[in-house]
């Protein structure tokens, strides 16, 4: 509702048990990559008391924008566990945010790329979120592919959610 904006503020260091926290009780470095800046509505400072040790925002990752395809932040990550199998023998739990299909779809993101079935034969809002999560799932896919080349012997685990239901699918 209302409220949510005001969450991380309310809620930093007041939640004493997270799955950041509950890995780097286990021995784990964590780390969470954000296409926006720390401290945009206390994400940052949040995200720290739930067991995050390293946050890397838009400007450390050289975001040029607050919305930029997938594939950049995964790129991001990759470069990121690259880092760390170099200097850190610990296993590593990043937790990944992403832009590229939020609101507003009043406009055509990344216009030169078209996707299979476009128009989809919807309102011009919905046919851009749909052809947004398109774009997403080549980039999820080939993230996928890139971490399965890199996986070490341990293996790795990949989840994939989303934090809220769009604007366009409510009604």
């Amino acid at each position: 509702g209302w409220m949510r904006e005001y969450l991380p503020i309310y809620l930093q260091d007041r939640m004493h048990h997270s799955l950041p926290k509950f890995f780097k009780d286990c021995g784990y470095r964590t780390a969470a990559i954000s296409p926006l800046p720390y401290q945009f509505v206390n994400e940052g400072p949040f995200l720290r008391s739930l067991g995050i040790d390293d946050y890397y925002d838009a400007r450390a990752i050289a975001a040029p924008s607050l919305q930029e395809r997938d594939s950049f932040y995964f790129d991001a990550a990759l470069k990121l566990i690259d880092q760390h199998r170099k200097t850190d023998t610990r296993p590593l739990f990043l937790f990944i945010m992403k832009m590229a299909a939020h609101s507003p779809y009043s406009f055509r993101f990344q216009p030169n790329i078209e996707v299979p079935g476009e128009p989809f034969g919807n309102g011009s809002e919905v046919d851009e979120y749909l052809r947004r999560l398109s774009m997403q799932r080549v980039d999820f896919d080939g993230f996928i592919e890139k971490v399965k080349g890199r996986t070490s012997g341990d293996g790795a685990v990949v989840l994939e959610f989303g934090d809220h239901q769009p604007s366009v699918t409510r009604s």
